[in-house]
């Protein structure tokens, strides 16, 4: 989720370098629906964090034989991770729509 977080900020950084070069009204509308898609990944990524440390909180505190902790934080963890790749391969598909858009649209 680091990852996720630096590349996020990466890319919205991105924008206002193209911004500073390139103030095309065209241009603006795009960029601000790229701004808004990474600003929905910032609020999922954190999210996920409060999931994980929710988990790892139950996780710890829970005082019951490894056996049963194991049986009651499976279907927990396998959502967890569903989720996380989920939202890894929407992060994807948003970086690679706003590359392919800069690599158009941009001189």
């Amino acid at each position: 989720m680091s990852f996720l977080m630096e590349e996020n900020v990466y890319l919205k950084n991105r924008i206002a370098e193209v911004l500073k070069a390139n103030c095309d009204a065209r241009l603006l509308a795009n960029l601000e629906t790229f701004q808004t898609s990474f600003i929905c990944t910032d609020s999922l990524v954190a999210l996920l964090r409060n999931d994980v440390m929710e988990f790892e909180k139950r996780w710890l505190a829970d005082g019951t034989s490894v056996e049963l902790v194991n049986k009651n934080i499976a279907g927990s963890l396998k959502r967890l991770r569903e989720n996380i790749n989920a939202a890894e391969r929407t992060f994807n598909q948003r970086q690679s729509s706003f590359n392919d858009y800069l690599l158009e649209n941009i001189q």
